[in-house]
């Protein structure tokens, strides 16, 4: 199967139905006026005294009542014509809707394809986000994955979540034994299943690559890394972590020079001079060749506001991005490895903190606001969405102000920090030997949401 993904494929189809008005289109029975007139006389009826006079009348009650009957027809056919009409307005416009939906789908996936085409970096890493999406595997693989793009030197960083242990089954078969109707199982050996474990590490990740390489038809990619994790927790801590057993550095055109139909996994990773554990059932690590939170482009060389500022600097006085590059200069005197984001494109984080600590480390993201009032809970939401799309196992809000009861309430259980203006002037002074203030001028008001989720941090500047 080829992986290459078709753009015309990820174009909606809908079809239109045509209209169908049901009992609508079927007019008002028309009257028959004769159902209204008395019945004629005979000639012998006629001779009865009074009987011309008394038919006289019956007929006057019939026309009278035709006349009726016949304004209550044309009045329910107009109110059947009226229903009609509104059917057919609603379903023209359900055309019409589903027509100009279409339109922009199409016309978003053509987008797409230009800024893919065009080698746009998030337009690459979407592709490839599809790609691996449509992966047809086993219902209790997870299929979870980060990516990470590097235009400079076309390299794809792939952490990609593998199946634990348990999903290698523990029988190897069962047999239907029809003397006591039963079935017996024939468990599969320790080794055995230890071996299809290690087989399975390893089938992922190549074919992982052979998806990513293949799909990649106008050659944005030279090299991949893969990293293959399991998401578990700690058994001795109790704690979350990610475990990686396989790593691999695959170069396109020594990885793709291969008849995949007849090697072997394994052999195939060795040769590629692969990281691989030796015991991947008892989740044993090995380091990683690169990972995704050391490599993503946004990172920008942060500048030393610390060495600059008044040792009583009213915070509020510094620029939005200085502020930020204070609050990562805070982080790296702590002993944390920090990186800066690029504003522009930045995704809702600030800074990146990378903990080295073994057991509680690892990725942190950061967002630092400048508020007067109460920050929204809203705001901590935002970064929680973030750390998760991020794939931190942290993330840690840095205001000038305070959190309420709800947000606080919201972050409880959660991996995030809240540090407020208190936290934030005793961490500068105990590690920056720095007594800052934050005294909001008359003018400031606080940032507000913009339609596209991300706050006008300057216009108080």
């Amino acid at each position: 199967m080829v992986d290459i993904l078709d753009f015309e494929a990820l174009k909606e189809r809908a079809a239109v139905p045509n209209f169908n008005p049901g009992r609508l289109a079927m007019p008002t029975p028309n009257l028959d006026p004769v159902a209204y007139q008395p019945r004629p006389l005979t000639r012998l009826q006629s001779m009865k005294p009074g009987a011309k006079a008394k038919y006289a009348r019956e007929w006057e009650q019939g026309r009278q009542a035709y006349e009726q009957a016949v304004a209550a027809w044309h009045a329910a056919e107009a109110e059947r014509l009226r229903h009609m009409e509104a059917a057919k307005a609603a379903h023209d416009r359900e055309v019409a809707e589903t027509a100009e939906r279409l339109a922009r789908q199409h016309a978003e996936v053509e987008a797409f394809r230009a800024a893919f085409l065009a080698g746009e970096r998030e337009a690459i890493l979407d592709y490839f986000h599809l790609v691996l999406e449509r992966s047809n595997y086993p219902d209790d693989f997870p299929q979870q994955f980060r990516l990470a793009y590097l235009p400079h030197n076309k390299e794809l960083v792939v952490e990609y979540e593998l199946p634990g242990y348990d999903a290698v089954p523990t029988v190897r078969a069962y047999t239907y034994v029809q003397r006591s109707d039963s079935i017996n199982q024939t468990k599969r050996p320790d080794k055995e299943r230890r071996d299809l474990y290690k087989l399975v590490v390893s089938q992922v990740a190549i074919r992982t690559l052979h998806e990513l390489y293949e799909a990649d038809t106008p050659r944005y990619l030279e090299s991949i890394v893969f990293n293959g994790y399991v998401d578990t927790v700690n058994a001795a801590t109790g704690k979350p972590e990610q475990p990686y057993l396989v790593t691999v550095r695959a170069y396109r055109d020594r990885f793709l020079d291969r008849d995949f139909s007849r090697l072997n996994p394994e052999n195939c990773l060795q040769d590629l001079s692969a990281r691989v554990s030796t015991r991947p059932e008892e989740l044993k690590p090995v380091p990683p060749v690169l990972k995704i939170s050391e490599v993503d482009d946004r990172f920008i060389e942060e500048a030393d506001v610390l060495g600059s500022l008044d040792p009583r600097q009213n915070l509020m006085e510094l620029s939005h991005a200085e502020f930020e590059a204070l609050i990562m200069n805070l982080f790296a005197r702590m002993g944390l490895k920090t990186h800066l984001t690029r504003s522009s494109n930045d995704r809702g984080v600030d800074g990146v903190a990378i903990d080295s600590n073994p057991i509680t480390g690892g990725k942190v993201v950061i967002q630092a606001k400048r508020y007067k009032g109460l920050v929204p809970a809203a705001a901590v939401r935002e970064l929680y969405g973030t750390m998760i799309t991020e794939g931190a196992s942290n993330g840690i809000l840095v205001t000038t102000s305070w959190y309420g009861a709800k947000a606080r309430e919201w972050a409880e259980g959660k991996p995030l920090k809240l540090w407020d203006r208190q936290n934030l002037l005793h961490l500068l002074q105990e590690y920056c030997e720095i007594e800052a203030k934050v005294v909001p001028p008359e003018h400031w008001s606080d940032p507000t949401p913009d339609p596209h989720g991300t706050e006008d941090h300057d216009r108080d500047e």
